[in-house]
């Protein structure tokens, strides 16, 4: 990968709003059976570390690097449905706390 798209993606990576969870799916799951315990777990701490830093995994094993590969796709995808599920939330509470205050203003209004 050339450092230009590991800049991009590391650009993209801190806008969005990273999740509090790093998530792994059942369909997931065959790529770990076909790994070897030592290939797996440097899979998964690559992906934590990916998760947590954006730091990318280096390994010799294609295997691992394919797997990796195929699931930070997935990561970047969740982040991005995350972070603007958190950009909606703040745009809702936004809207509901301009409307409260309007009919706390309007009620005091009354009361004069």
């Amino acid at each position: 990968m050339s450092d230009e798209k590991q800049i991009i993606e590391q650009a993209e990576r801190e806008q969005a709003k990273k999740p509090p969870a790093l998530m792994l799916y059942e369909d997931m799951s065959p790529m770990f059976y076909n790994l070897s315990n030592e290939q797996a777990g440097k899979l998964i701490k690559g992906l934590f570390e990916y998760f947590e830093s954006g730091i990318l995994l280096v390994s010799d094993d294609a295997m691992v690097k394919t797997f990796f590969e195929i699931i930070k796709k997935r990561i970047i995808v969740d982040q991005k449905k995350y972070s603007k599920r958190c950009e909606q939330n703040k745009k809702n509470a936004e809207q509901r706390y301009k409307n409260k205050s309007r009919d706390l203003f309007e009620e005091l209004n009354e009361c004069e």
